[in-house]
C-alpha cells in the first residue's frame, strides 16, 4: 500500500548518505501527494457504488418489486451500515406500493361492510335480489363502522398512510383484523420510504 511504501521510504532515508537524500525526499513527497488522493479517489469510488444502488433500489421500491441485487450492492458500498441492513426484509420479499394499498383497501372495506350487514341480518333489498353481483348499491346509512372506513378512505386518498392506519386503529375487533394484514403492509411502507429517505 501506499502508506506501507512511505513507512520504507522513511527507513531508507536514515540509513544512505547524503546522495541519495534528495532522491529519497523527492519520493517521499510525491507519496504524500498520492495518498490524500488515493482516499479521494475511494471515497468517490464508494458514493458512486452507493448512489447507483440507491437508483436500482428506489425504482424497484416505486413498482413493489424485490431489490435484493440493489440492497447486495448497497451493502457492499456501506458496510455495516444499521440503515441498510433494515432495508433485508423489504429487499427478499418487496413492499405494496400506495397504489396496490389503495385498491386493496377498497376490497377490504367492501367486504367489511357486507359482513357486517349480513351480520345485522339485513336482507337484500329488491335490487340485490333482481340484479345480484352485477349491480353495486352503496347504502346510505351510516354508522360507526361506515364512518370509520370513509374516513380512513379519504386519509388513504390524501396519501397520509399514518393517518389511516391510526384511523384503522379504532374499528371493533372484528372488523379491524380484516385489515392486519393491511396495516402491517401499510407500515412498511412507511418504514421503507422514511429509510430510503434517510439514506439519500
Amino acid at each position: 500500500s501506499l502508506e506501507a511504501d512511505f513507512d520504507a521510504l522513511s527507513t531508507r532515508s536514515t540509513m544512505v548518505g547524503s546522495a541519495q537524500i534528495d532522491t529519497i525526499t523527492q519520493e517521499l513527497s510525491e507519496l504524500r501527494r498520492q495518498i490524500p488522493q488515493t482516499d479521494d479517489a475511494t471515497k468517490a469510488n464508494t458514493l458512486q457504488q452507493a448512489s447507483l444502488a440507491m437508483i436500482s433500489i428506489s425504482a424497484e421500491a416505486a413498482r413493489g418489486r424485490p431489490f435484493v441485487l440493489g440492497h447486495q450492492q448497497l451493502t457492499t458500498a456501506l458496510p455495516n451500515n444499521t440503515l441498510v441492513n433494515g432495508l433485508a426484509p423489504y429487499a427478499r420479499k418487496g413492499v405494496p406500493t400506495h397504489n396496490q394499498l389503495t385498491a386493496q383497501f377498497s376490497i377490504l372495506r367492501q367486504s367489511t361492510l357486507e359482513e357486517a350487514t349480513s351480520a345485522e341480518g339485513i336482507e337484500p333489498n329488491w335490487v340485490d335480489q333482481v340484479f345480484g353481483d352485477n349491480v353495486r348499491v352503496k347504502r346510505t346509512a351510516s354508522t360507526p363502522l361506515v364512518e370509520t372506513l370513509e374516513a380512513a378512505e379519504a386519509l388513504l386518498e390524501d396519501g397520509d398512510l399514518e393517518a389511516t392506519i391510526a384511523r384503522l386503529d379504532t374499528l371493533p375487533t372484528g372488523s379491524a383484523q380484516q385489515f392486519d394484514v393491511w396495516i402491517a403492509d401499510a407500515q412498511d411502507r412507511i418504514d421503507l420510504a422514511q429509510r430510503l429517505d434517510s439514506l439519500r
